[in-house]
């Protein structure tokens, strides 16, 4: 193995550690340790990187409680909030599933849905064909319901297609105005 994908493994590993509350995800992801040697712009961890059982970093984070450390991960470029575990459940799922002080919960759920944008996740089923909504409702996750509700699509009716400048107004002079002067 190359000295940079041993970097990278070690890197990933140390990620994935820090996201399970075992070290500081911020200095992790900030450290010089893990800049690329050939881009010092970047750095050398996947910020998607899986662990045995395919949680990344944001599954783990969701995992430990640590709303700052789910903070820190979706603010990374290319933190992808809709993978699945071998589980088939995302980060979104597991904090359903998880026993987290609701408050924590509501702060995480928010973070992922309305932050991070992690509305894929909505629609996705785990292994056992259910969406974090069905989870929300077997668990009693009350106080996350509102914002597991998808917004519900704007009516298609004329309005969606014409506004007011499209509308002739009898106040405009000229041809087309609506009215024409005989």
């Amino acid at each position: 193995m190359s000295n940079r994908a041993e970097l990278q493994e070690i890197s990933n590993k140390r990620l994935l550690r820090a996201a399970q509350g075992e070290e500081d995800v911020w200095e992790v992801l900030n450290s010089d340790e893990f800049r690329d040697p050939d881009d010092p712009e970047s750095f050398l961890y996947d910020i998607n990187c899986r662990d045995v059982l395919r949680n990344t970093p944001l599954h783990l984070a969701v995992i430990s409680g640590s709303i700052e450390n789910v903070k820190y991960l979706i603010e990374e470029d290319g933190c992808d909030v809709d993978l699945q575990n071998s589980e088939g459940n995302t980060p979104l799922h597991l904090a359903m599933i998880r026993d987290l002080d609701p408050s924590v919960r509501r702060d995480i759920v928010h973070a992922l849905v309305s932050e991070a944008g992690a509305t894929a996740s909505l629609k996705i089923t785990n292994n056992n064909r259910q969406t974090p909504m069905d989870l929300c409702h077997i668990y009693g996750r009350h106080e996350v319901a509102d914002e597991l509700r998808s917004p519900s699509p704007p009516p298609m009716g004329v309005g969606a297609f014409v506004n007011n400048d499209d509308i002739a107004s009898d106040d405009e002079d000229g041809s087309g105005s609506g009215s024409e002067s005989e």
